[in-house]
């Protein structure tokens, strides 16, 4: 299993690489990294994971949580030795209600079936994967600067930018492979963490088109305004989150009209942004789109759009998670007894920066308890499930 979770962190010789210019470019001493753990999730949904996680036994939820700490203590650990204060936020969702169902009745139909309680070519991962959410959000409260967030019904990867704009930082980091994400560079200090083994790699603003031109074997050079992978990503839907498409065509058919406005300019220039989207524009006309359809696909698919929209109910579901209880010996007390068989990388996972400030959390008293009942939960439920 350890594998799985493995081959979403990116060595250190490689992310110092791709993240020199950006350092370069500026001063960073504090640092928020956002993992889309439902993108990970989707990721393991494999045949071959379903029979692991079956011989796996009880233990496997737990085993999940060990995976994810350890995650956590990739980045941390990077971070501190790069002398940056990092917060790392782990994003998932237990919901299969949510709010932008509002606009496209189906919004993550797709997601709901393949995570479903009743699909049993994935049962196993699917029991494992519930039983350790709550053992996680505990433990992630032990841990200094390291939060597990349930987005409820809410898009998952439209609250990293929320939280950026509620704890600012010098800079952003969003893990994740999912191309629906890729969008985060167009804000300024973001990049994406592309975490694929040797072939990992960091996406930025200047070198967006280019990765997107990779992930859909594209032959010829792409380069056009950041800000039109949005609109095109509206037009092409996204199936995970059962955005529909609005045209039978793919990445090649859109790109090839935004060949349309070759030019000398620097891709940015606002001219030339207005020349391409304009000819995005012939092209949603020439496809007889619905203005209703591209605003709902818009909506779904913007998570600007989707943030700007949050109500104080909506924001608050996010924030009372932000909750911190420092405690080293409990720590090693439970790595000692419920995480024995498989160890929690602590000394990576305490390691911070040294000019460490106070973190963003609320204390919690009662952590230690809700691990304990938390544990023994999940082993209880698979027992039960498994006879």
């Amino acid at each position: 299993m350890e594998r799985m979770f493995n081959a979403y962190k990116i060595r250190y010789e490689k992310l110092n690489q791709d993240f020199l210019p950006s350092r370069a470019a500026r001063s960073i001493k504090r640092i928020n990294i956002y993992i889309n753990l439902d993108d990970l999730y989707h990721r393991i949904h494999r045949p071959y994971t379903e029979l692991e996680f079956q011989t796996t036994g009880q233990s496997v939820s737990r085993e999940i949580v060990s995976n994810l700490l350890n995650l956590i203590a990739h980045y941390k650990n990077w971070a501190a030795k790069e002398h940056m204060q990092a917060i790392i936020f782990l994003l998932y969702t237990t919901s299969n209600v949510f709010k932008n169902a509002v606009r496209i009745a189906s919004y993550r139909r797709y997601f709901n079936q393949i995570n479903s309680s009743a699909n049993m070519d994935f049962y196993h991962i699917n029991s494992a994967i519930t039983g350790g959410y709550n053992i996680l959000q505990v433990m992630t409260k032990y841990v200094h600067n390291a939060y597990a967030i349930d987005t409820s019904y809410l898009e998952p990867s439209m609250v990293p930018l929320f939280l950026s704009r509620e704890y600012p930082a010098d800079f952003n980091l969003f893990v994740s492979r999912d191309e629906y994400d890729f969008q985060y560079v167009t804000f300024g200090n973001w990049a994406i963490v592309v975490p694929k083994g040797d072939q990992s790699t960091l996406i930025t603003k200047g070198t967006l088109w280019e990765n997107v031109r990779e992930h859909n074997a594209i032959r010829e050079p792409v380069q056009f305004h950041p800000e039109l992978f949005i609109w095109a990503k509206t037009i092409l839907g996204d199936k995970y989150r059962s955005i529909p498409k609005l045209t039978r065509t793919g990445w090649k058919t859109v790109i090839k009209y935004l060949r349309n406005t070759s030019t000398e300019k620097l891709n940015e220039d606002v001219e030339v942004l207005e020349l391409q989207l304009h000819e995005l524009m012939r092209f949603i006309d020439g496809k007889k789109i619905q203005d209703t359809d591209f605003n709902n696909n818009l909506y779904c698919t913007s998570v600007k759009e989707q943030v700007d929209a949050m109500l104080d109910s909506d924001r608050a579901i996010i924030t009372h998670q932000i909750v911190d209880m420092e405690d080293t010996k409990a720590l090693e007390e439970v790595n000692r007894t419920i995480f024995r068989d498989y160890p929690i990388e602590l000394s990576k996972l305490l390691r911070e920066a040294p000019d460490l400030s106070s973190g963003y959390g609320t204390h919690d008293d009662y952590a230690w308890r809700k691990l304990l009942v938390a544990t023994a939960k999940a082993d209880r439920d698979r027992v039960e499930r498994n006879g």
